[in-house]
């Protein structure tokens, strides 16, 4: 049994105990959004009031690429989105980025959140069962001043072996 928290679990068994999974931590890697989304979205009026280009938008109706194929479809809602790239830095420098990309006022945050769908989220990969977020009162403070819903969007990608603990 580990006693110290700061000790790191050791990669093999130690003596007769068999080494199972190491429980807690951090997400192995992070990827944080801002998303707006509405059927009567506008995506150049969201553009010019933040004040910073999306990394992908469309209005309803219009055509766009379905994830990184060639495929393309049209959907009854708009959708607008700032992210950042998936690694395995902490999400809240990631959040802090985003949000200083973008206008700092918060009576256009408030409009928009009135006028559409309005989310941070934050996607996570984990390795291991049992991993967690943990975000600072600062950070949290951002997000509410924001008016957005905070979303968390967790991925396990363990192999098969752990898979049948």
């Amino acid at each position: 049994m580990i006693d110290d928290p700061d000790e790191e679990a050791p990669e093999k068994p130690v003596g007769d105990l068999e080494f199972l999974c190491t429980l807690g931590g951090q997400f192995d890697s992070t990827d944080v959004s801002i998303w707006f989304r509405s059927p009567d979205l506008d995506r150049q009026e969201i553009t010019e009031v933040l004040g910073v280009e999306p990394t992908k938008a469309w209005n309803a109706g219009e055509s766009h690429s379905v994830g990184n194929s060639k495929r393309t479809r049209r959907l009854k809602f708009g959708f607008w989105t700032l992210e950042t790239p998936k690694d395995s830095f902490h999400p809240e420098s990631k959040i802090e980025e985003l949000f200083s990309r973008c206008t700092k006022d918060l009576k256009v945050w408030a409009m928009l959140a009135e006028k559409y769908e309005a989310y941070l989220t934050v996607g996570g990969t984990i390795l291991n069962f049992n991993r967690e977020l943990d975000l600072t009162p600062k950070v949290l403070k951002l997000i509410a001043e924001r008016n957005l819903i905070l979303k968390v969007d967790v991925f396990y990608w363990g192999d098969d072996e752990d898979d049948q603990l």
